[in-house]
């Protein structure tokens, strides 16, 4: 049953990702990738904007609801936090890292990834693997909500990589 409540839950979580994204754009201006490379050519001002920033979005969706879903298993269905210490503070650290990073590759003008940028992605896989050992340990737990939030934000993370 909780697999079902969780893709009902990234429905509506794609809907809220793609408006915190478009207010987010209207704070600041956003860059996209084909427009960093030269070959938006005036689509920008033409077209609606989001289909004009629809191959950039889904980096934005992804990790905003992987983000969401964690938040949400965590306060929803979890017994003691004491147990989850290391889990929540691996997964944390590493959804710190990322607002970094798109931070960084989303707001800047160039299309270029610097060398600490290389550093910050390799230790986001680093910590991944380390979540890999603690998805392990809380599936010994019989964690019933928090273990598939936590292997679905490995396995979506894995398939970024890639």
């Amino acid at each position: 049953m909780a697999w079902l409540s969780y893709e009902v839950v990234i429905f509506y979580l794609n809907i809220v990702a793609m408006s915190v994204f478009l207010l987010l754009c209207s704070a600041k201006k956003f860059y996209s990738i084909r427009e960093r490379l030269g070959f938006a050519a005036d689509q920008r001002k033409t077209s609606d904007f989001l289909n004009y920033c629809k191959d950039d979005i889904f980096w934005f969706q992804a990790w905003f609801t992987m983000l969401m879903l964690c938040v949400m298993a965590l306060k929803m269905r979890t017994r003691s936090l004491e147990a989850l210490q290391t889990g929540v503070g691996v997964l944390l650290t590493r959804h710190f890292l990322e607002v970094l990073v798109l931070g960084t590759l989303y707001f800047s003008t160039t299309f270029e990834v610097k060398s600490y940028i290389k550093a910050i992605l390799a230790l986001v896989l680093v910590l991944n693997f380390v979540l890999i050992k603690v998805f392990i340990d809380l599936e010994a737990q019989y964690s019933v909500y928090w273990a598939p939030a936590l292997l679905l934000d490995i396995v979506l993370h894995f398939y970024i990589f890639l």
